[in-house]
């Protein structure tokens, strides 16, 4: 069975019915919601439209997101920073919940356009997971904090695609929880867990993760609004209906 992973907790569920609004329309496979700690509306709601599964960041098997050891990105990281590590890395832990075979994760603050059944197939490699490369201008200030060792090609983990017992998975929910401590966040421990192991994957195009909106691509699939200003101006343009 294949299907569809997205997540968010309170501060980010304002973004739900939009993305499903845009989801939706070029797309029917199946949706679960990953309640990140959601309010019980939300929750309500995304029962509604999918099925739900839970990964508190309190209740989950890392206790103390704002505890690190000494990483050198620690005394340069705005206090927003701080309060998304705990959705970002109960992110990666509840993948292995997945009630799918074969599952696509798309952050919330992605704008789906077209029909995202080419991630699928792309899954279909000895590994069984794809997701695309960082693009070279987010890497360079995330190298330049030292989040980011020198040398990682990096990834960009709002689009990516799995099969349900790819080892990719466990490796990288093992690395989390680790690693959390010296770890930025899930993305990070993902680009240096690919970096250091020779896994059989695919990386696929950055027109079905497409991080600059601003900057035209005809073909994109997915327009993702990754950064803070970006979404700041898409609460601006959203209609809540």
């Amino acid at each position: 069975m294949e299907g569809i992973l997205t997540g968010c907790d309170a501060r980010q569920e304002w973004m739900l019915k939009w993305w499903w609004r845009n989801y939706s329309k070029h797309n029917d496979f199946p949706v679960t919601f990953c309640d990140f700690g959601m309010t019980p509306s939300a929750r309500a709601w995304c029962e509604k439209m999918g099925s739900v599964i839970t990964q508190h960041p309190d209740k989950g098997p890392i206790k103390n997101f704002s505890k690190v050891d000494d990483p050198p990105w620690k005394d340069l990281i705005v206090p927003l920073m701080w309060n998304n590590r705990g959705v970002w890395f109960s992110k990666a832990l509840a993948l292995d919940k997945t009630p799918f075979e074969n599952s696509i994760w798309i952050d919330l603050d992605c704008e789906v356009l077209q029909s995202v059944a080419p991630l699928f197939e792309m899954s279909e490699v000895k590994d069984g997971f794809s997701i695309s490369y960082s693009l070279d201008e987010q890497k360079s200030p995330l190298k330049k904090m030292k989040i980011l060792k020198e040398g990682v090609r990096g990834v960009q983990s709002g689009v990516f695609a799995f099969q349900k017992n790819s080892p990719v998975i466990s490796a990288w929910i093992d690395r989390c929880i680790s690693h959390h401590r010296t770890e930025f966040s899930e993305e990070t421990t993902l680009s240096h867990l690919l970096d250091e192991t020779p896994f059989n994957i695919t990386y696929f195009s950055n027109k079905f993760n497409w991080t600059t909106p601003k900057v035209a691509h005809m073909g994109a699939v997915i327009l993702h609004h990754a950064s803070a200003t970006q979404k700041r101006n898409l609460l601006n343009s959203i209609r809540f209906i």
